[in-house]
């Protein structure tokens, strides 16, 4: 099992994108740990999943929202990939509360929680960023900017 360890390779550019992937990160490692556990705490497996249910929407309505009014021309791609991941953690999930939880979808969820993550934060996430930057620069979008900068 794998951690998920932050570092700078995952910083998009967008201050509250960062923060709510950092955020994620903590309760992903939480899931690893409830995981390599013996027993499995499936109750703390079962609060993160649920944190996943939250963290789904919230963020990927951020993250749609913006592609959508800033027409984001990679944006099938990128919600592809959410409605993948939402889909999975609606399945992980159901598994969680029924305790049905077998080891090889233990390797499963370690992989997308951690590698597929990462890498779709690298790419996807990332371009979006540096898309949203641009357009902000260029276009003179304060709203825009603010949100870049985590500026309240």
């Amino acid at each position: 099992m794998k951690f998920f360890i932050w570092n700078d390779n995952l910083k998009t550019g967008m201050a509250e994108m960062d923060r709510q992937h950092r955020e994620l990160i903590k309760r992903i490692n939480s899931f690893v740990e409830a995981c390599i556990q013996e027993p499995r705490d499936f109750d703390l497996m079962k609060r993160t999943f649920g944190f996943l249910d939250e963290y789904v929407v919230e963020h990927f309505q951020l993250e749609e929202s913006l592609m959508l009014k800033y027409e984001f021309p990679l944006m099938d791609n990128h919600t592809h990939d959410h409605n993948e991941f939402c889909k999975w953690v609606a399945e992980a999930s159901d598994k969680i509360s029924q305790r049905e939880f077998p080891e090889s979808l233990v390797m499963e969820a370690n992989y997308r929680l951690v590698e597929w993550l990462q890498l779709h934060i690298r790419n996807r996430d990332r371009n979006l960023s540096q898309f949203l930057q641009k357009t902000a620069e260029e276009k003179k979008v304060p709203s825009l900017l603010k949100l870049i900068k985590g500026d309240s």
